[in-house]
C-alpha cells in the first residue's frame, strides 16, 4: 500500500530536530557566514556535499567561474570618526556603514567635512546631502584631492544597515554611507574613515545530488528542489552575519526533506535533484551556471526553490513561472491537505534564473528577520516556520517525483 503525502509530510516533520541541529552548523563561527570567496563558505560547501552523500544521493559539485562577476570583499574593520572635541567612534553597520560604489581606502583618511561644492577643498570630504549620480560627481571630484564622499542612508527595520557583497560599479572616491539623522552634524567637524574593500573575482560552486528514476518517459524532466547556502558573510571583527532566514533555515528543510525520502526506500519515478546553490547573494549565478547545463544536456526539470523558512507570517509566499502548473497544482493540493495556507508573492530568488531559462519554477519563501544584518541569526528562526516548510516541501517532493 502506497503512501499519502500527509504521511510522508509527517515523516520529514519528524527530522525538524535534525534540521535543526543542520542550521545550528551552518550558522556556527566556523562558516563565518558562508560568503562566496571564502574558507567558511567552502567548508560549508564540503559539509553538504558529505550530507546529501550520507543520505543515499549521488553528488557533485559543479564548479563555476564568473569574469562578469565581482565579489564586494570587506577585509578589515571600516572605521569612521568624528575628531573634534576628542574622538567619536560611530558605530559600523549602526550609525554608518561602506557604500557597495566606494572606491578602496585601506588607510585612514582624515578632514574636513564640508556640506557645500563650493566651499569643499582639497584634503576635504564633501558631507553631500543628495546626489543624483554618484560616480560622475566621486569623478569630478577625484582630480581635486577630495578625500571621499560622505553620503546618506536611512536606518534599517532592526537597526542594522545591511550588508551588500555584489559589488556595484566602483566610484573614483571612498564612499561612506552615515545614517540621515546624523549626516547634518558632521559639517564642519574633522572626520576620518577608511573604507578596506576590494573586489574579488567570483568562484563557486553548486552542491548537487540525484536520486535516479524509474520511468524512463521522465528521464527528461526530473525535479529539482534546491536552496541557496551563500550568504554575506561575516563583517572582520565586527559582526556576526551568520544568515540563518538567508539561508541557512531553507537548506537545512530541503536536505532534511531530501533524507526524509531517501529513508523510505522508494525510487522516484522522475529524477530527484538536490542542490545548494551557490553565489545567489551576487546575482544568482549558480542557478545561472546549473540552468545552462541542464538545458545544454536537453533536460526540462521542475524547479523548486526555497529562500526563507525562518518565520511562518501565517501564508507561504509563492512565486510561480506562467508554465509552472504542474507545481503550483501540487502545492494547492499539499495546501489544502496540510492545512498550509499559501499566497502569491514575490520570491526574488534562484527561481527566476530557472524561470527566465523558460523552465517550470517556483519559489517558496516563508520569512526572514534581519535579513543581510546581524539580526538574521539562529534565536530569529522560528522553529514552527522550518516544521511548515519541511511538511510541505515533502508533500509536493512526494506528489511529483514519487
Amino acid at each position: 500500500m502506497g503512501l499519502s503525502p500527509a504521511q510522508v509530510a509527517a515523516a520529514a516533520a519528524r527530522r525538524l530536530e535534525v534540521a535543526q541541529g543542520a542550521l545550528e552548523r551552518l550558522c556556527s563561527e566556523e562558516y563565518a557566514g558562508r560568503r562566496v570567496g571564502t574558507e567558511g563558505h567552502d567548508r560549508a560547501q564540503r559539509w553538504l556535499l558529505d550530507q546529501l552523500a550520507a543520505s543515499g544521493y549521488a553528488t557533485r559539485l559543479l564548479k563555476f567561474d564568473a569574469p562578469d562577476v565581482q565579489v564586494l570583499d570587506l577585509w578589515a574593520p571600516p572605521t569612521l570618526a568624528v575628531l573634534n572635541g576628542g574622538e567619536r567612534h560611530l558605530t559600523h553597520r549602526v550609525e554608518f556603514v561602506e557604500n557597495p560604489r566606494s572606491a578602496p581606502a585601506a588607510e585612514p583618511r582624515s578632514g574636513m567635512a564640508r556640506a557645500s561644492l563650493g566651499e569643499l577643498s582639497a584634503g576635504e570630504w564633501l558631507a553631500a546631502p543628495q546626489v543624483d549620480d554618484l560616480e560622475s560627481l566621486a569623478a569630478r571630484l577625484a582630480p581635486k584631492d577630495v578625500l571621499g564622499i560622505l553620503v546618506p542612508v536611512r536606518a534599517g527595520g532592526t537597526g542594522f544597515f545591511a550588508k551588500r557583497v555584489s559589488s556595484a560599479p566602483v566610484a573614483a572616491l571612498p564612499i561612506v554611507a552615515v545614517r540621515s539623522d546624523l549626516l547634518p552634524a558632521l559639517e564642519g567637524k574633522v572626520v576620518r574613515a577608511q573604507v578596506p574593500v576590494r573586489r574579488i573575482a567570483l568562484q563557486g560552486a553548486n552542491v548537487i545530488g540525484m536520486l535516479a528514476g524509474t520511468d524512463p518517459a521522465l528521464a527528461h524532466a526530473p525535479l529539482l528542489v534546491g536552496a541557496h547556502y551563500d550568504g554575506v558573510g561575516d563583517d572582520p571583527e565586527l559582526h556576526r552575519i551568520p544568515g540563518a532566514g538567508d539561508n541557512a533555515a531553507g537548506v537545512a528543510v530541503v536536505f532534511q526533506v531530501a533524507a526524509a525520502l531517501a529513508g523510505l526506500h522508494r525510487r522516484p519515478r522522475r529524477p530527484l535533484l538536490i542542490a545548494a546553490f551557490d553565489a545567489e547573494e551576487v546575482g544568482a549565478i549558480g542557478s545561472r551556471v546549473y540552468a545552462q547545463e541542464l538545458r545544454a544536456q536537453g533536460l526540462e526539470p521542475l524547479v523548486i526553490n526555497v529562500d526563507g523558512a525562518a518565520r511562518f507570517n501565517d501564508a507561504v509566499w509563492v512565486e510561480a513561472s506562467a508554465n509552472a502548473d504542474p507545481i503550483v497544482s501540487a502545492l494547492d493540493q499539499a495546501g489544502r491537505d496540510l492545512e498550509i495556507p499559501l499566497v502569491l508573492g514575490p520570491v526574488a530568488s534562484d527561481n527566476r534564473r530557472y524561470a527566465g531559462a523558460g523552465f517550470p519554477a517556483v519559489g517558496v519563501a516563508l520569512g526572514v528577520r534581519g535579513e543581510h544584518t546581524p539580526d538574521d541569526r539562529l534565536e530569529n528562526v522560528d522553529a514552527n516556520a522550518m516544521a511548515v516548510a519541511l511538511r510541505l516541501l515533502a508533500a509536493v517532493i512526494w506528489q511529483l517525483a514519487f
